[in-house]
């Protein structure tokens, strides 16, 4: 089990991502509840933590509410415009009598 290894964690916030190099297998223990155990000693290890899902997530909310905010500007403009066209038709027929 020697060499280059590399262990992935997935989280909702983040990933973390461990790399190593295992340079002998050290020894294997088992406690009372049967669970097992191996030492291993390794070298070269550094870890790399991917924090970009929660920049992506703030990313998508922030679209998400800058698309509301957009939707509604929209029905409020097209609700002055119909305002004013009604207006200018009142007008006309005003003008027109």
């Amino acid at each position: 089990m020697t060499g280059h290894h590399e262990i992935v964690r997935e989280y909702p916030d983040q990933v973390i991502t461990d790399h190593f190099y295992i340079m002998q297998h050290l020894d294997t223990a088992e406690d009372i509840e049967g669970n097992c155990y191996d030492w291993y000693e390794i070298a070269n290890h550094y870890r790399v933590e991917d924090k970009t899902r929660q920049i992506v997530t703030r990313t998508d909310i922030i679209e998400e509410t800058f698309e509301n905010a957009l939707c509604e500007q929209d029905t409020m403009y097209d609700e002055r415009i119909g305002l004013i066209e009604d207006a200018i038709c009142e007008l006309d027929e005003r003008i027109g009598e």
